[in-house]
């Protein structure tokens, strides 16, 4: 995914199944663990590049995206230069149903067609241009309505169907299988990787109407699961919103950057105290 772009840098987000060097255009850095999961981030200098900045990444030297033998056309980023006029994609609510197998964002689910992946399909066939920034303001999984896939897992983790006391998703594992299946489909990641994005999470990102009084608040912190829950969800918003919206400087000026990317550090602890921290603020 691309993901934070100034006008003379491009960070480049990855999830990668084992710990690996992650290298875009002659730039390179060691993925981070959290919680068993590996990702990597690579700042890359896009000073004096031409408007279209083509890119591939490899891991370990092995080209991995675009995915050989893929259909798809190769990701390049339609690069914003001041003065230009900035053409935004805005959205928000995005269930995690997949798109039809045919890739024409047919209706699913009964959810209507989905718009991200039309927008894919509309630049792919030139009826629309490439947006300079996808805004994504909220609600990017649905933790309290999940998709049959993910149910599935849940049953054959739990060795059960989720119930009154095992609620739909708790615990870092789980929310990563959200996002996975949200992003996973062959036109929405290849939109990702040509757009830059910047995110923000919502209720659904954790519970349908999350924090809305006082009193929801006390009632829900009585709950045994609520505080995982809760917690779990910052931490993969951690991971997977957040991270990418920063630039490198404050990315490097962060204490909590710093101490998740660490060399050895397996991430857990630290970001389970950004969750607590953040959970516990006035205001929250």
């Amino acid at each position: 995914m691309v993901r934070y772009t100034g006008t003379d840098e491009m960070a480049v987000w990855v999830e990668t199944s084992a710990p690996a060097t992650v290298e875009v255009l002659g730039e390179s850095s060691s993925t981070f663990c959290v919680a068993g999961h590996h990702y990597g981030i690579v700042d890359v200098v896009t000073e004096g590049s031409g408007p279209r900045l083509e890119y591939e990444v490899a891991l370990d030297g092995r080209p991995v995206w675009p995915e050989p033998g893929s259909s798809m056309p190769a990701p390049a980023v339609r690069r914003w230069r001041p003065g230009e006029e900035l053409l935004v994609a805005a959205g928000s609510c995005r269930q995690q149903a997949p798109i039809a197998a045919s890739g024409d964002a047919d209706d699913i689910d009964g959810l209507g067609p989905d718009a991200l992946a039309a927008l894919a399909r509309q630049v792919q066939r030139g009826e629309r241009p490439l947006p300079h920034l996808l805004l994504l303001t909220g609600d990017q999984v649905y933790a309290d309505e999940r998709h049959d896939s993910v149910t599935e897992r849940l049953r054959r983790r739990r060795g059960g169907p989720p119930g009154p006391g095992r609620p739909e998703v708790s615990g870092f594992e789980e929310y990563t299988w959200l996002y996975q299946e949200t992003w996973s489909h062959p036109l929405i990641r290849w939109l990702l990787s040509c757009v830059p994005s910047l995110m923000i999470f919502d209720d659904h990102d954790v519970i349908d109407d999350w924090n809305i009084s006082r009193r929801w608040v006390e009632d829900m912190d009585a709950v045994e699961w609520w505080p995982d829950r809760r917690d779990s969800a910052l931490m993969s918003y951690w991971v997977y919103q957040h991270l990418g919206n920063l630039s490198s400087k404050e990315r490097a000026n962060d204490p909590i950057t710093r101490s998740v990317m660490a060399s050895g550090s397996d991430g857990r602890a630290e970001l389970a105290d950004f969750a607590r921290r953040a959970s516990t603020e006035p205001g929250r």
